[in-house]
This record gives C-alpha cells, structure tokens and sequence, in this order.
C-alpha cells in the first residue's frame, strides 16, 4: 500500500507569521514559488487542502487536479506573451520600440534610423487578449487565494487577527491576498506542510 505521511498542522493559529517567508532560508524551494511562480503554490495548497480549481470543496489530493488545471492556465499566459513578442517582431523595422504617437496617441513603431511605422493589427488584438486574459487572471488568483485562506482558517480553527469583525475574517483574508499575496500564499504552504521534516 501507500504510505501516508502525517503532518503536525497546529490549529487555533498559524504555524508562523505572515511574513516568515525566510523561516527555512532564502534558498528555500517553497520561498522561490511564492515569489516567482506563485500562481502554482497557491496550486499545491488548494490541491492539498482538497480544494476545487475555483478554491471551493474539491476532490481529495491524490485525485485532485487543482494544481495542473492553474498551472496550464499560468504559463499560457507565458506563451502569449512569447506570441506578442513574435508578432511586434513582424514589423517591417527590426529593433524598433513601441510608442505613442504624440498628437493622435495611437501605437506606433519608432525604427532605429528615425522612422516610424504603424502597429500591425494582429499585435494589437494580441496585445488587447493579454492585458483582458491578465486581469482576469489576476481576479481569478486574488479571489481563489481568498478562498483557500478561508478554508485553511476554517478547517484549523484559525481565528482572523485583524478585521475579525468583518465578514469571519473575510476582510482579512482579502487584504492579505491583495496586498501581499506571495507572503499569504507562503504562510498558507508552511501551514498545510511541515517543511521542516
């Protein structure tokens, strides 16, 4: 059979502070995701936690399919970006920045020999896809990393420390994943996981 590791999860309060991110060095594989790649991180929590791609109850761990379904969607914006790229280098001047035309504000390409050209269409439909696929991205992360803080508190007892009248903790769990998310998804792994083993 498989060999279940138990983990020691402490409930009624978190297993360290917020911003402990360096509780296991700088160096740390888990301190690395949360600030570079946090998009699957906030994965393995919610796969762990047994949370469904949309942060609600899920299917548990080993069947889960949480983290892959987040990191497709993650590292496709990787590719459109790569897409961008290509297409801009498509213009007829090669190494030529984009800018805005100062009396119409539209996008053009100032070449390097003082030219300019116009922005092909299919860099502005492409460059138009990215900047709606980021922000509902964005959102999308900001509301499943709420979700899961929820669970994580709910689950371990864990009692909101500031804005704990607000909403069970919601407020906090909000504020947490607005404005420092890389910190609140690494509080969140250390809690789920004893890395210390």
């Amino acid at each position: 059979g498989r060999r279940v590791v138990s983990h020691n999860i402490p409930t009624k309060q978190w297993r360290d502070g917020l911003c402990d991110c360096c509780t296991f060095g700088c160096c740390h594989a888990m301190c690395w995701f949360g600030w570079c790649l946090q998009p699957l991180l906030v994965g393995q929590v919610m796969t762990r936690m047994g949370r469904n791609a949309c942060g609600g109850p899920g299917r548990p761990s080993p069947s889960n399919d949480t983290c892959r379904i987040i990191t497709i969607l993650f590292f496709l914006m990787f590719f459109v970006q790569i897409a961008l790229g290509i297409v801009m280098n498509l213009q007829n001047c090669v190494g030529g920045t984009l800018t805005i035309e100062s009396d119409t504000g539209d996008l053009i390409v100032q070449c390097p020999g003082g030219t300019y050209e116009e922005v092909n269409d299919a860099y502005l439909y492409v460059r138009s896809f990215m900047g709606a696929y980021s922000l509902i991205f964005g959102i999308f992360m900001l509301i499943i990393t709420c979700r899961t803080r929820k669970a994580i508190r709910d689950k371990y007892r864990i009692r909101a420390e500031c804005c704990g009248a607000c909403g069970d903790g919601v407020c906090e769990d909000f504020c947490c994943a607005l404005w420092c998310a890389c910190c609140t998804v690494q509080q969140m792994a250390r809690h789920t996981n004893d890395y210390s083993t």
